[in-house]
């Protein structure tokens, strides 16, 4: 089939079509992201589901280790307690499409905080610091970040990622 270059320009319905789609497609409902209570990872809100109980089976999140959650503590003589149930984001109140095929599948998914992803709660003192301020106060520096798309499995940056571990002195 021999097509007519350069093609005719698109018809003034044509037009509207693609302009109404355009907008349909970028309204708050469909570009607005919510957490996920099993990974953590940014979806968007309309494509994830609610979590409830009988979604899936929620003894599958739980620590076998009994190790990986814990209570904050705010002092060496708190006790070290563990938190019981599935290991959660407390904070999200919903699951993303891959988290909840993997849950009905009776699996883990490979993201889930459940699988030592978890490191609690940012507590208010870490919250809002610069990227001067994360230096500080890191255990390691990097010399270069390496950032994966988890929607498209792209790269946002790829590079060598390098720790060194930061002298911690003694600070009176």
């Amino acid at each position: 089939m021999q097509s007519k270059f350069p093609p005719a320009p698109p018809s003034d319905a044509l037009k509207r079509q693609i302009i109404r789609d355009f907008c349909s497609e970028i309204t708050a409902e469909n570009l607005v992201e919510d957490g996920c209570a099993v990974c953590g990872c940014l979806s968007r809100r309309k494509d994830m589901a609610v979590m409830t109980d009988k979604l899936f089976d929620h003894s599958i999140l739980s620590d076998p280790t009994q190790r990986m959650t814990r209570v904050e503590r705010k002092s060496e003589n708190d006790l070290i307690q563990n938190i019981k149930g599935p290991v959660l984001d407390s904070t999200c109140t919903r699951v993303c499409p891959t988290c909840l095929k993997d849950l009905k599948g009776k699996k883990v998914p490979k993201l889930a905080l459940a699988n030592g992803n978890w490191i609690g709660n940012v507590p208010d003192e870490l919250k809002g610091l610069t990227i001067l301020e994360q230096m500080l106060v890191s255990r390691l520096r990097h010399n270069a970040c390496v950032l994966k798309v988890h929607a498209s499995g792209q790269y946002k940056m790829k590079a060598n990622a390098v720790m060194f571990s930061v002298p911690m002195p003694k600070v009176y």
